[in-house]
């Protein structure tokens, strides 16, 4: 598997990851720190992409994963 594949891999488990975390939080967030919950799902994702790939990610993918 090239980098390039393992990149796409990363960014695409991640995605998932915070899709499902950001549909419990939601669904079961009635308080006002949605916002904050959303921005912390983001994060860790970053740390994690991060840990993963040994760089920071780019705006463009940062948009592609989270819109």
């Amino acid at each position: 598997m090239d980098k390039t594949t393992d990149i796409n891999t990363v960014k695409k488990e991640l995605e998932i990851a915070a899709m499902k975390q950001s549909e419990k939080i939601l669904l079961t967030n009635k308080n006002a720190n949605i916002t904050q919950d959303l921005y912390t799902i983001i994060k860790k994702s970053e740390e994690e992409f991060i840990k993963q790939t040994g760089r920071t990610m780019t705006y463009g993918e940062m948009r592609e994963m989270f819109g």
